[in-house]
């Protein structure tokens, strides 16, 4: 092969091998190829964004984070309903105890916990958390998925007035995960 061709080849197969060791993100599909976790937005009006994102309003310097989807819609008080992804690691022997683990602190922050359970979502098991905020009208259900050492937590986040609506759109998000 030529100089010419190796150096025009050579950051082609680059790109493609260090975009191969990342999350795909679309509009539409999250891709994660370390968890083999697929994830579709297709039967919603949300669309998924990575973490760091710059049109995104919850931008995060949390590593951990690894996408935030986010309805089209601003609702009341300027919130706009979104599902983020987040990557936790413990020695939990259950995604329940990992979720019990913080019951006792979200009082603190100023959430009331309105429901807990065991909960199947989709290709996915694991422990659903209800919080309503006691100092304004937010509203947070979390869905957490313990794999290996990792605890997968999902966070839906609206108003009282849009969240079963939000919740739809999230939850439909959650039961398309497919792990391969």
């Amino acid at each position: 092969m030529s100089i010419a061709i190796k150096r025009l080849f050579f950051p082609v197969i680059l790109t493609l091998v260090f975009a191969a060791e990342g999350s795909s993100i679309s509009p539409k599909q999250y891709y994660d190829p370390i968890r083999h976790l697929f994830l579709m937005a297709k039967n919603t009006n949300w669309d998924f964004f990575s973490a760091d994102d710059q049109t995104s309003k919850t931008i995060s310097r949390d590593k951990d984070l690894q996408f935030v989807a986010r309805s089209p819609y601003v609702v009341e008080d300027g919130l706009q309903p979104t599902l983020t992804f987040r990557l936790d690691h413990g020695s939990w022997s259950s995604a329940r105890l990992y979720g019990e683990r913080w019951l006792k602190d979200f009082p603190k922050y100023g959430y009331e916990l309105q429901m807990s359970r065991d909960s199947k979502l989709g290709g996915l098991s694991g422990f659903e958390i209800e919080l309503n905020a006691s100092q304004s009208k937010h509203v947070i259900r979390q869905f957490i998925v313990k794999s290996n050492q990792e605890f997968w937590v999902f966070t839906c986040t609206s108003d009282q007035k849009h969240f079963q609506a939000s919740w739809s759109a999230c939850e439909s998000i959650l039961k398309s995960a497919k792990i391969n």
